[in-house]
């Protein structure tokens, strides 16, 4: 099945994320998992299906918290603009699919007081440019590497993050 039509239960979102069910059970209460893809479920009988952008958006949000983010607010944009958006190829920057690092190096997800933004670390990169990324984003931010959030979570729910990278960037 097709990584784009892959539905979660909760359940499976717990195992694959780490987030405890209550956590997530209070993340949906409050509105802080985003997108299109989270059905059923506050019913009785009903049980509530995540896609895999919402997979990666909870993902990210527990890596986020993790690493020491206490701002909600902040937690819930960065990792709804990782999974849900993308961004096309940048000069001699290639795009990157929603949900998914680029398909080349290491994607860095850097957020920030006001913003974050997704950078990609080549194999030839000199380390400085991650630096000056950072400083972009004002006094400080948290860089998490999500190419290595991506890859866990994907092993964890028992699917294949390079046959995953593979069908999003190469059809």
């Amino acid at each position: 099945m097709s990584i784009f039509h892959q539905q979660f239960a909760n359940s499976e979102i717990v195992a694959a994320t780490g987030v405890t069910n209550y956590q997530l059970q209070n993340w949906l209460k409050r509105g802080q998992i985003i997108g299109q893809g989270v059905e059923g479920g506050g019913s009785p009988g009903k049980h509530r299906r995540f896609s895999f952008f919402n997979l990666m958006e909870i993902a990210v949000s527990k890596a986020l918290i993790d690493t020491g983010l206490t701002d909600m607010q902040r937690v819930t944009e960065a990792a709804a603009g990782f999974a849900h958006t993308g961004n096309g190829a940048i000069g001699d920057r290639p795009g990157r699919q929603p949900g998914f690092p680029f398909k080349d190096g290491k994607t860095m997800l850097i957020v920030g007081p006001e913003r974050s933004a997704e950078y990609q670390i080549g194999l030839s990169d000199h380390p400085l440019g991650l630096l000056a990324a950072i400083k972009e984003h004002g006094i400080g931010a948290i860089v998490i590497d999500v190419s290595e959030v991506f890859s866990v979570t994907l092993r964890r729910a028992g699917l294949d993050p390079v046959a995953a990278l593979n069908e999003a960037y190469n059809g």
